[in-house]
């Protein structure tokens, strides 16, 4: 039945971005010219896989589905072979979909004042209603965990059923592609020290890298979270356990350094330096958080071809090449 809904759904998507009957599309042909060269038909597929009016080919939007027919066509030019008689190239992938049902997200709330929502705080959950009162606020500097630098800024701390704060990013004496890595590990390991809130500080040093909170937070408010579902029908989560995330602006920082009674320019201090080894603490005040997510299922594809070997004792082996 499933499989019957998705067929339908994805020719019915299709069928709203044929080339050549959409303008934006129409410019570039439905194939590249008879003769190109490589350079020239791959210049073409890029064109149409770039195009705005893919709607940046999010997971389960339409823009995602035309992309996937458009290079299950090409597997099918190539005559790869496919994965599925009634699909061919497409692998189905169940997934459930999330939208934050209140402006910026998240209501936050120290001792009856509140931070305002998009320009000061953004938030998302994947619960249906999160109220969490009088939690433990906790800084963990970066919240940088690593067995080969050997830091632990969770050291010492006590941060269970916390809403825990950092500041976003990594020290800065981590080469690039580390520095991501463990940007994006923050919540997951704050989730892993037993924390029921995690949120992030966007410093203005790191918006001098491109990551400005305006932009981040537009990220946050505008793309739904989506989860694959298992093949038991449960939701994936990358930070089991963790009620919420969240980002908070430098200014908002400062404010909440206020309330705690403790310098925030020692933050920024501690921050600069070559090792980065940012101090962190209780904050000894107490946040409560309000925040909830409708859902909705969804569904998307991964494109499969098959390139059959010519070794016959490596006929039963794989090679799997992802984008």
């Amino acid at each position: 039945m499933f499989r019957k809904f998705f067929a339908a759904a994805l020719a019915s998507a299709v069928a709203l971005i044929t080339i050549g009957k959409v303008p934006a599309l129409a410019q570039y042909g439905s194939m590249a010219p008879e003769g190109s060269s490589i350079e020239e038909r791959l210049s073409y597929d890029v064109k149409v896989l770039a195009d705005d009016l893919l709607e940046g080919r999010e997971t389960g939007q339409r823009g995602h589905d035309f992309a996937a027919q458009f290079v299950a066509e090409r597997f099918r030019a190539l005559e790869l072979e496919p994965i599925d008689e009634e699909l061919g190239y497409l692998q189905l992938i169940p997934m459930q979909m999330f939208r934050q049902k209140y402006r910026g997200g998240m209501r936050f709330f120290i001792e009856g004042q509140s931070f305002e929502p998009v320009t000061e705080l953004v938030g998302r959950t994947q619960a249906p209603d999160v109220r969490l009162a009088h939690a433990p606020i906790v800084f963990v500097g970066w919240g940088f965990v690593s067995g080969v630098y050997g830091r632990d800024d969770y050291e010492g701390l006590d941060v269970t059923g916390a809403i825990v704060v950092a500041l976003r990013g990594a020290p800065a004496f981590l080469p690039a592609d580390e520095r991501a890595h463990f940007t994006r590990q923050q919540a997951r390991t704050a989730a892993e020290r037993g924390a029921a809130a995690f949120v992030s500080i966007v410093t203005a040093e790191e918006e001098k890298t491109g990551q400005t909170f305006d932009r981040l937070a537009d990220d946050y408010l505008s793309v739904p979270i989506m989860r694959w579902l298992d093949p038991e029908g449960r939701v994936s989560n990358d930070v089991p356990g963790l009620l919420a995330q969240g980002l908070m602006s430098e200014a908002a920082a400062q404010r909440l350094f206020g309330m705690a009674q403790k310098p925030w320019s020692n933050v920024t201090a501690q921050a600069r330096k070559a090792k980065g080894q940012v101090l962190g603490y209780p904050l000894d005040i107490v946040g409560s958080l309000q925040l909830g997510a409708k859902s909705s299922s969804a569904s998307s594809a991964n494109v499969i071809g098959i390139v059959p070997g010519t070794d016959e004792k490596l006929a039963g082996e794989a090679i799997v090449v992802t984008a």
